[in-house]
């Protein structure tokens, strides 16, 4: 959880910074917001041709080309071998499976967080940013089709083969997904009081009191929906906490109650019908 914490909020701020700043900051600076063509200084539009930008090239060409540099990888060891092995012996010998994985890379717990840390920092450009640039949807979702796709590739092709054991990791993935969520919503409350013409010429207090009321109402609109729609179903729920009231209550009186009379007998019975015997 600890590790994944900290390439959290590293790279985090490596990822979302310059785009806060553009949204946030910019505006009250001396330079003001970047100049974006016949937009003249727009933070909007810049934030949107940077996103686009970034998102397209850091995200989904990095991604791809991760991918292909670890297959180039393990396939010139391969043919590096057989060049060797044809030089001194006159051909290469039958490579056995270990073998060949042996020169492939490995693919440990830091590499696992990457991978995931990718697909939540992806995330975390749709929640933070989504209501200034909705395009970013469609590409995070290309994004998410060629990370899930890539890494199931680069896995069996790629990689070693992982040894098979369980992990207590995905609390902090959640915990973490959350945290975005929430800043989310702060930051669609932040894009309104700063950007919005409605409160052009505003007080601070006043675009305070909205950012609160709005994140606020925001939390509220969770709960409700939470609890109209939750993750399990109630009913589920119910019939599982009673089959595990019965199951415990079941158990007890198997060690305090005697079998009730005749069940000697209905045991026998069933022990002949499944020999086979149906002649009584």
């Amino acid at each position: 959880d600890a590790l994944i914490w900290k390439n959290v909020a590293f790279e985090s701020i490596n990822y979302y910074y310059p785009f806060i700043y553009i949204m946030v900051f910019a505006k009250f600076t001396d330079a003001g917001c970047p100049s974006v063509g016949q937009y003249g200084q727009d933070c909007i539009w810049a934030l949107r041709r940077s996103l686009m930008i970034t998102v397209f090239i850091l995200v989904g060409c990095f991604r791809v080309f991760e991918v292909f540099q670890l297959w180039a990888v393990a396939r010139l060891k391969l043919k590096l071998e057989d060049w060797n092995a044809d030089t001194e012996d006159g051909g290469p010998p039958p490579r056995a499976f270990m073998e060949e994985q042996a020169k492939y890379s490995k693919f440990e717990i830091q590499d696992q967080v990457e991978t995931m840390l990718q697909l939540v920092l992806s995330l975390g450009y749709v929640v933070l940013f989504g209501a200034v640039a909705p395009v970013v949807v469609v590409i995070i979702w290309a994004v998410f089709v060629l990370q899930l796709r890539g890494s199931a590739w680069l896995l069996s092709h790629s990689c070693r083969r992982t040894f098979p054991e369980d992990k207590m990791g995905e609390g902090a993935w959640r915990r973490a997904v959350e945290l975005i969520l929430v800043l989310g919503v702060l930051s669609s409350a932040l894009v309104l009081v700063i950007h919005g013409e409605a409160f052009k010429g505003t007080y601070l207090l006043t675009k305070i009191t909205f950012t609160f009321i709005f994140v606020v109402a925001a939390f509220i609109s969770w709960q409700v929906l939470a609890q109209e729609f939750p993750e399990k179903d109630r009913h589920t729920q119910l019939m599982l906490r009673k089959r595990d009231y019965v199951m415990r209550t079941v158990s007890k009186l198997g060690y305090t109650v005697s079998p009730p009379q005749g069940a000697e007998q209905d045991g026998e019975d069933l022990r002949r019908i499944r020999g086979g015997e149906f002649a009584e």
